[in-house]
This record gives structure tokens, sequence and C-alpha cells, in this order.
């Protein structure tokens, strides 16, 4: 008899979504800023802040969302997210 408490494999992929996402974002990120030839944003006034803000924000959403869940916004994560992210964009 199947478990009622447990998930279809749909179901058990949309919860770890945020998770497999921050995954597999982390490693585009790792390898977009390690890239040897990477596009020159120079020619265009600030887009060079405008990319990493963006880039940096996306990467602490989808790590606040893989580690909150289901649950609400606390304030230690939102600052063990905002450690890590900074800590990370630093190395």
């Amino acid at each position: 008899m199947p478990d009622p408490h447990k998930p279809s494999p749909w179901q058990w992929l949309w919860m770890h979504s945020a998770g497999l996402a921050l995954g597999l974002y982390w490693l585009l990120l790792l390898a977009a800023t390690h890239w040897p030839q990477s596009p020159d944003l120079s020619e265009i006034p600030g887009s060079d802040k405008t990319a990493h803000l963006t880039a940096y924000m996306l990467l602490a959403f989808l790590l606040a969302r893989t580690l909150t869940g289901k649950g609400p916004l606390t304030l230690t994560t939102a600052v063990m997210v905002l450690a890590i992210v900074a800590l990370y964009a630093a190395a």
C-alpha cells in the first residue's frame, strides 16, 4: 500500500526545485566568473555593477528560498544568507 504522506515524483521535484535551481545557478555563476573570455561590459556605463548586483541578488534569493523551504524568512536565515553571499563574492 503506497504511503499517503510520501510525495509523488512531481511533488518532490516541485518541493526541491529551489535547491536544484540554486545548484545549477551557482555552477553557472562560478563558470561565468572564472571563464577566461568573459564579455566586455565596460562600454555600457554602470553595466558591470548592475550585472554583479543582479547576479548576487538572484543567488541570495535562491539560497534563502532553499534554506527556508515553505517557512518564513527569519532574521537568522537572512543574516546567514547575507554572510554566505558576501563571503562568496569576496572570494
